[in-house]
């Protein structure tokens, strides 16, 4: 037997084979690996900096709608940055349904002025279905600032997994 997802024309059921199951059962019974929507943003970084102990919003958001309740997210983020002293270091968190998940973390460095570049990635479950804003934040920790300017980027996406 192929398992495989058929996809007909726009407005039409998705199926597991020819055979009328729903997508959902599909995923139970056969394959983990599905991911079923993404979003995200790529660009050039804001100007922007913190000095705070708590997250703060960065200039980095989306729309994106869970389709599934039983399913996790995989929130993504690569990014670089600056600090003004070699006593800061940053950590990076996603803002999803009122709560900040961490995703990564730069320790404090001996080099300070010095454009550094920070990823990590989280999974996220008991997200229900809906449509929410994915907000990209972060956090200085120790002292001194976090500082960001167009010589920086920000990738930030999340997609919905089995």
């Amino acid at each position: 037997m192929v398992n495989r997802i058929n996809i007909g024309p726009k407005g039409s059921k998705l199926d597991w084979d020819n055979w009328g199951k729903p997508v959902t059962d599909a995923i139970n019974e056969h394959d983990t690996r599905l991911s079923f929507f993404e979003n995200g943003i790529s660009n050039a970084r804001a100007v922007e900096n913190t000095a705070s102990g708590t997250f703060v919003n960065l200039s980095g958001s989306f729309s994106f709608t869970k389709l599934l309740n039983d399913t996790r997210l995989r929130v993504d983020i690569a990014t670089s940055q600056y600090f003004s002293a070699n006593t800061a270091g940053v950590q990076y968190a996603t803002l999803i349904n009122g709560a900040d998940y961490l995703m990564a973390q730069l320790n404090q460095t001996t080099l300070a002025s010095v454009h550094m570049g920070c990823a990590g990635f989280r999974y996220i479950s008991g997200i229900p279905a809906g449509t929410y804003t994915v907000q990209a934040r972060w956090l200085r920790t120790g002292t001194g600032t976090v500082n960001a300017d167009n010589n920086d980027w920000l990738s930030f996406s999340c997609r919905e997994i089995a």
